[in-house]
């Protein structure tokens, strides 16, 4: 297994230390898309409101 080589020729290391740069990287934009995203919906959700009491709701 130390000696394995895929198409690439990188060692199994390299590819794996690469492989968990990616994941973290994608991890990362998740948790900065739920974020934004929640932050969306409370500002949405707070106009929301404000409107409906302009009018009696």
């Amino acid at each position: 297994q130390a000696a394995w080589h895929g198409d690439t020729s990188m060692s199994q290391a390299a590819w794996q230390a690469q492989w968990n740069t990616a994941m973290e990287e994608l991890i990362r934009a998740y948790r900065a898309m739920g974020t934004t995203h929640e932050t969306n919906t409370l500002s949405m959700n707070a106009r929301d409101m404000a409107e409906g009491a302009k009018w009696g709701a």
